[in-house]
């Protein structure tokens, strides 16, 4: 909140003084956005317009990188095609698999930020598994990875 920030960034604060805001908040969550489909004739959508989630698993740009390499090694036989929606099949199957793995993830790690008792759960057991925990952290990231 405007509060919480004053506190923290006393000499910002001076600076506003009682300045009154001119806006709501407009960057607060529930941030998921689902795209029915990535792509239309001559039209496609990449990174965060393609499906985003949430941020807590800081994939925003890796995101849209990966699908920006997709589509890229896919463009030269989709435009030689017309850029059509069908042509762009390639790219949506693809896009799908990089996705996927992203709301795997980013899914169980929303769950446990909105439930306590899982979270402190997870967490006991992963502090006690800790090989466990790296395996599976591993492994997420390299189906993301892989993905693209």
């Amino acid at each position: 909140t405007i509060a919480t920030l004053a506190q923290r960034f006393p000499a910002l604060q001076s600076r506003l003084g009682d300045a009154p805001a001119i806006s709501s908040a407009r960057g607060a969550g529930p941030m998921a956005q689902g795209a029915t489909r990535r792509t239309g004739d001559r039209m496609v959508l990449v990174g965060d317009a393609a499906g985003f989630l949430d941020s807590i698993a800081g994939e925003g740009l890796s995101l849209a990188f990966s699908s920006a390499l997709i589509l890229g090694r896919h463009l030269p036989s989709i435009l030689a095609h017309g850029a059509t929606q069908e042509s762009m099949q390639i790219y949506e199957r693809a896009a799908r698999r990089l996705f996927r793995s992203y709301w795997l993830v980013t899914t169980g790690l929303l769950f446990l930020a909105r439930h306590r008792r899982a979270r402190a759960a997870t967490i006991h057991y992963f502090a006690t598994h800790p090989a466990i925990c790296e395996a599976i952290t591993s492994r997420a990231m390299r189906l993301m990875v892989l993905a693209a």
